[in-house]
C-alpha cells in the first residue's frame, strides 16, 4: 500500500503540468470537488456511506480529521504551487526532508524504538539535506512547508480512528464549502477551458484518492519508522521527473547530496531485511 503510494506521487506532477490552464488555486479546488464526489459515490457502492455521517457526530474524531483536512489542503496548494512555477525539484527536496520529521515524530510522540541503523540512516540524511539547503543559500519555503504540512497529517490520522476511505472522505467534505466558494467568485483558470482540460480535472480526484487511501491504510498498519523512510521513493520519482522530463537544472554539486540520501535509504533497508528485532525479555514481577 505504501509503495502504491509513493509510486503514484512520484509521478504526479506530470498531471498537474497538463492542468496549466488552470491556476493553482483552481486546480485546488477541481481537485477537492472531483475527490469529494468520487469518493460519496464510491462509499455509497460500498455500504459505507452511513459510517462518514457518524464522523460527522464523534466530536473527537471531527476534531481530529479538521486538523487533517487543513493540513491536507495546505500540502495541496504547496505542491501545485511548486509544479506549476517549474519548482518540481523544491517539491522533491521537501518530500525527502518529510521523512525525517516523520521519523522524529513517531519517536517522539508514539515512543517508536530507534535502533542503530536508524540513526545512521538519519544522519546520512540529514547531511544530504543539510547540503542541498547550504547549495541553495536560501530558505526552501515551499519544501519546508511540503514537510512539516505532510508529517503533521500523517500523526492527525494516525490518532484518530477513521479508517482511511471514510476518513479521506470527511477530510474533502470539510474542505468542500471554501472549493465551491472559490470556483463561484475566483478566477479559476487563465483562459478558455477545453473538453480535454475538464476530463482532466475530474480525473484529479481519481489521481487524488487512490495514493491518500493507500497512504493512510499503510500508516495504520506499519511503524511510522517504516514509513518515513519507505516515502524517499516519491521525491527520488519526482527528481527524475524534473531533470529528465521538464529539463530542470541539476548541478554536479547536488550529486553528493542526493547520494547521501540513497545511501541513507540503502542502509535503512539493510536494517530492515538483515537485522532481526531484538526480543524483548520478560518481566519476572509481571509473570509472577
Amino acid at each position: 500500500m505504501a509503495l502504491t503510494a509513493y509510486g503514484v506521487w512520484g509521478f504526479i506532477p506530470i498531471y498537474f503540468k497538463w492542468l496549466s490552464s488552470f491556476t493553482p488555486l483552481g486546480i485546488l479546488a477541481g481537485r477537492i470537488c472531483s475527490a469529494c464526489v468520487l469518493l460519496i459515490v464510491l462509499l455509497t457502492c460500498i455500504g459505507k456511506g452511513r459510517v462518514v455521517w457518524q464522523h460527522f457526530g464523534n466530536r473527537f474524531v471531527l476534531s481530529t480529521l479538521l486538523v487533517s483536512a487543513v493540513l491536507l489542503a495546505a500540502n495541496w496548494l504547496l505542491f501545485i504551487l511548486g509544479v506549476v512555477q517549474n519548482e518540481i525539484r523544491q517539491c522533491s527536496l521537501g518530500y525527502f526532508i518529510s521523512p525525517l520529521v516523520t521519523v522524529c515524530l513517531g519517536a517522539i510522540l508514539f515512543r517508536e524504538p530507534l535502533r542503530t541503523h536508524h540513526w545512521w540512516s538519519l544522519l546520512l540524511a540529514f547531511l544530504g539535506i543539510l547540503g542541498e539547503v547550504i547549495r541553495v543559500q536560501s530558505v526552501p519555503w515551499i519544501a519546508l512547508g511540503l514537510a512539516v504540512t505532510f508529517a503533521g497529517y500523517a500523526v492527525a490520522r494516525q490518532v484518530t480512528t477513521a479508517d482511511s476511505l471514510t476518513g479521506l472522505t470527511v477530510e474533502v467534505i470539510l474542505m468542500l464549502p471554501l472549493a465551491i466558494a472559490f470556483l463561484c467568485v475566483g478566477t479559476s483558470h487563465h483562459q478558455p477551458l477545453s473538453i480535454r482540460d475538464w476530463y482532466l480535472i475530474a480525473g484529479s480526484g481519481l489521481i487524488t484518492a487512490i495514493p491518500l487511501v493507500t497512504y493512510v491504510a499503510a500508516a495504520r498498519r506499519i511503524t511510522f519508522v517504516t514509513l518515513g523512510f519507505l516515502q524517499y521513493i516519491a521525491p527520488s520519482l519526482q527528481l527524475a521527473v524534473a531533470v529528465w522530463v521538464y529539463g530542470e537544472p541539476f548541478p554536479r554539486e547536488r550529486i553528493l547530496s542526493f547520494a547521501l540520501i540513497g545511501l541513507s535509504v540503502a542502509v535503512f533497508l539493510f536494517g530492515v531485511l538483515f537485522i532481526p528485532n531484538p526480543v524483548p525479555r520478560p518481566n519476572p514481577a509481571k509473570n509472577a
